[in-house]
């Protein structure tokens, strides 16, 4: 089969559609996708809201609950544990399905009906205030996380960790603070990209390291600043003339760390481990993966993001374990031979569901639990269901629906509410001309009047700064000190945060790579390959080959 050359309706863009992704298409039976692959990324990410809380009721028990649902939000919202319970039934707002209008139009009004939950929280204890996070305990404003203890302000893939702060994309790791992809780390402050490092501060790509600080691109070192190998007690007596638990020390070091990964350390062009045939960036264990940013032990899938254990897979967001043949799937986990779906989980033979879990042969519905055989959330035999479902996908293939996820438009939050402003932010005026929505909630006007002076070093922070209303240096919204935090800080000699904590996870984010790949060269050798560092960064790229023999 010949490339096709497709141009994408929203962006104006070509691109490619090669053999191999024809080829899978044909086989799962859906037409050829009408938007770019940044585009129908973007369109996934548009569902997932992740750190905007309110505080609003439930609409079953009227009850105040913390829910990612802003009050404004006009479809009806229950706390999870009603959600969950037999208290209402979802099947009461089953319908009939229309020929005379099209299936998204059906599905988007059975979503304005249809009770959501407020927050998507499995097990645990003493979680109020995290989603999209499961069997975690004593934890804090936690996002996308998993069997986590006393972690706080930290989103995306954060696993198994323990007392943790301001932390991005961590794996068992144990009193760490404003680091992002770290791996078996351990009291230590400011690392990147480092695996089993301990007792530092401020690395960069480092492996096996303790008591270093200002370093990069090390292995199995102790004692080292900016490079320099010094015994313990030079090493001591170097670091002892700092006091990092100064707000202007920390940040006039963290300016130095900046400057140093900018123009000293080496950066791998892609980071690819133990995996074959594989292109992206963040890719682990696994193989014949294309096209996908940080996914891990995926096979045979290509467009994958955020994605755990894909197997024969296409366009998926943050889906994992035995995702197998997703297509255009977001946040389904163990799910297979599925389309279109959004937040279903363990089943099978789902198509354009949304919160729907343990269920298998299901068309349109949303809400449903241990269910089979059913269309807009109406119950039929299997082989009505069957006929019906044929009927619907050749409507849809005519409508050219069919294989696409739900438009944006059908999200139920703003645009800048999502995370697609994370990843791919746009202003308020381009969000509002794509038809999308807007959100800002009004700031509490709980400032003092006179402002708290916020003490430069941590040793003379008292108690009650729990008790004060902070404004962000930057945004100039209002956030706290939370008791956990300002002990966290107190163990480890760390400063009162002068910015709120989305502030701080988006000077945060510097470090996480665009996902896309730049034609690009070797800085060492000049081979040319694909990198998310664009020709015009002024970093040091290496390819691997260079990249090891620089570092080992």
């Amino acid at each position: 089969m010949p490339i096709i050359t497709q141009l994408c309706r929203l962006s104006g863009k070509t691109f490619l559609i090669n053999e191999e992704d024809q080829a899978y298409y044909q086989k799962i039976d859906v037409s050829l996708p009408t938007l770019c692959p940044a585009e129908r990324q973007r369109r996934r990410l548009t569902f997932r809201n992740e750190r905007n809380l309110y505080s609003r009721k439930c609409d079953l028990t009227g009850q105040q609950i913390i829910s990612n649902y802003s009050p404004t939000k006009t479809f009806k919202v229950y706390d999870k544990d009603v959600w969950w319970s037999n208290q209402w039934d979802p099947f009461s707002y089953g319908r009939s399905y229309d020929f005379s209008k099209s299936f998204f139009e059906q599905f988007r009004e059975l979503q304005k009906i249809v009770p959501r939950i407020n927050l998507y929280s499995k097990g645990g204890e003493n979680i109020a205030y995290t989603n999209h996070a499961t069997y975690n305990k004593n934890c804090y404003m936690l996002f996308n996380a998993t069997h986590c203890e006393d972690v706080h302000y930290s989103t995306n893939y954060i696993i198994s960790s323990r007392d943790c702060i301001d932390c991005y994309s961590i794996n068992h790791c144990e009193l760490l603070y404003d680091s992002i992809f770290c791996e078996n780390c351990h009291k230590s402050t400011n690392l990147v990209n480092c695996k089993n490092c301990r007792d530092s501060s401020f690395l960069y790509d480092c492996r096996g390291c303790e008591s270093c600080l200002l370093c990069w691109n090390l292995r199995n070192k102790k004692y080292c600043l900016e490079n320099k190998q010094y015994t313990k007690e030079e090493y001591e007596q170097k670091i002892n003339q700092f006091d990092l638990g100064s707000y202007q020390t920390y940040q006039n070091f963290k300016n130095r760390f900046l400057k140093l990964v900018q123009n000293e350390a080496i950066h791998r062009a892609t980071i690819i481990d133990q995996s074959e045939n594989c292109t992206g960036n963040y890719l682990f264990s696994s193989k014949n993966t294309k096209d996908s940013f940080y996914a891990i032990a995926c096979e045979d899938s290509k467009y994958i993001y955020d994605g755990y254990g894909h197997k024969d897979a296409y366009d998926c967001y943050e889906s994992a374990f035995e995702a197998e043949r997703q297509y255009e799937c977001y946040a389904c986990n163990y799910l297979k031979f599925s389309y279109g779906c959004h937040v279903s989980q363990e089943g099978y033979n789902l198509y354009y569901t949304d919160y729907c879990y343990n269920s298998n042969d299901l068309f349109g519905c949303i809400g449903l639990r241990r269910a089979k055989y059913c269309l807009l959330n109406k119950q039929y035999s299997k082989e009505d269901y069957l006929a019906l479902k044929e009927r619907i996908i050749n409507q849809m293939k005519t409508d050219k629906q069919w294989g696409e996820f739900l438009p944006s438009e059908y999200s139920p939050f703003a645009y800048n509410e999502s995370v697609a402003q994370d990843f791919m932010p746009l202003p308020k005026e381009e969000i509002l001309k794509r038809g999308l929505q807007w959100f800002e909630a009004p700031i509490p006007n709980q400032i003092n009047q006179k402002k708290f002076v916020i003490p430069d070093n941590i040793k003379v922070a008292p108690d009650t700064i729990c008790n004060e209303i902070l404004e962000c240096k930057i945004t100039h919204k209002p956030y706290k000190i939370i008791p956990p935090e300002l002990k966290f800080y107190h163990k480890l000699n760390i400063p009162i945060p002068h910015k709120c904590f989305e502030q701080r996870h988006k000077e945060r984010t510097y470090f996480r790579h665009p996902r896309t790949l730049y034609p690009r060269s070797c800085t060492c050798c000049h081979l040319n390959l694909n990198s998310p560092y664009e020709v015009s960064c002024h970093e040091k790229i290496y390819c691997e080959n260079c990249y090891l023999k620089s570092v080992y």
